[in-house]
């Protein structure tokens, strides 16, 4: 059997047209080999001596740090996988509710000043609108939270079914090594069997990919709006206190950019490489996946979306 740095990938999958493009031909095929048959993120007492393994050289220290490395990929490469479904709804639904809990304690403080008294005039409106809607919204966090929890669950199904559609028509091959290749894919991953685990035939599109984009985009579009959307309310009131006390919420823009950047510049391009790391697919499959996920999102479940 040849060596590892004589061997020539067969690159059989490029006679599927999804991976024929130019693009896939000269810079997408050569990181998929390079990731799926050279790199490894921890050294392993099984590992061969042609393998390029990042922690094989580095002291002691830095091998734990290559081995925590490879455990948060293998989570990433997880964490869509069927067993792990129950965790999002919930966190869907409890940043929701932390949500809609900030604006509420605003609300709280914003009663106290704005109650009518016995004293206020009974037609003064604005006054009593605004305090109205105040005490609706106090109300109603649950059902806030409850609402982007059940469009997250219509989305989740909306995205697996054209995932699969999409697995049915395009057919393509999963990462699989010939009998020439099986020596170079001896190079171990740690969690392979169980970040690949109850994974289906085909790969294009990934549907892992697409599920973490989904859930970014949640997150991004509804969950982290669900508070400053409900602040509008109370702005009919001509009470300037009002204004000051729920423009903190509205106005408080850097958290929000601090969660879109860790969920679309560490979150999801984790789960991307995790998914072809581990020698699930390729980074076309990635790419797709992704990319329709952002369909549905600026396409059907907007739509939903008005009508929950």
């Amino acid at each position: 059997m040849a060596s590892a740095h004589q061997y020539e990938p067969s690159h059989r999958h490029e006679s599927e047209w999804i991976y024929s493009s130019i693009l896939s031909k000269r810079v997408f095929t050569p990181l998929n080999d390079y990731i799926h048959q050279q790199l490894t993120l921890a050294s392993s007492a099984t590992s061969s001596s042609s393998s390029s393994s990042l922690a094989s050289s580095c002291s002691s220290p830095w091998r734990w740090c290559y081995a925590l490395l490879e455990l948060y990929i293998a989570m990433c490469g997880y964490a869509f996988n069927p067993v792990m479904f129950p965790i999002w709804p919930i966190l869907i639904y409890t940043l929701s509710f932390g949500r809609c809990s900030s604006l509420s304690n605003a609300s709280t403080s914003l009663l106290k000043l704005n109650a009518p008294s016995n004293n206020d005039n009974i037609f003064d409106w604005k006054k009593w609108n605004s305090f109205q809607q105040l005490l609706l919204h106090h109300d109603h966090r649950h059902h806030a939270a409850t609402t982007n929890t059940v469009l997250y669950l219509i989305s989740v199904f909306l995205t697996l079914a054209f995932t699969e559609l999409g697995k049915a028509f395009f057919s393509t091959s999963r990462p699989q090594p010939s009998l020439e290749e099986k020596g170079v894919w001896s190079i171990p991953r740690k969690y392979e069997k169980l970040v690949a685990s109850l994974k289906s035939k085909h790969s294009f599109p990934s549907g892992d990919c697409a599920q973490a984009m989904n859930f970014c985009m949640m997150v991004c579009k509804y969950v982290m709006t669900t508070a400053s959307g409900t602040t509008t309310l109370a702005l009919s009131s001509s009470d300037s206190r009002i204004h000051e006390m729920t423009n903190w919420n509205d106005n408080n823009t850097i958290t929000h950019h601090l969660i879109n950047m860790f969920l679309f510049g560490i979150f999801l391009p984790s789960v991307a490489f995790a998914r072809i790391y581990f020698r699930c697919h390729w980074i076309e499959d990635c790419i797709g996946g992704v990319a329709l996920s952002w369909a549905l999102h600026t396409t059907i479940v907007p739509e939903i979306a008005k009508h929950i």
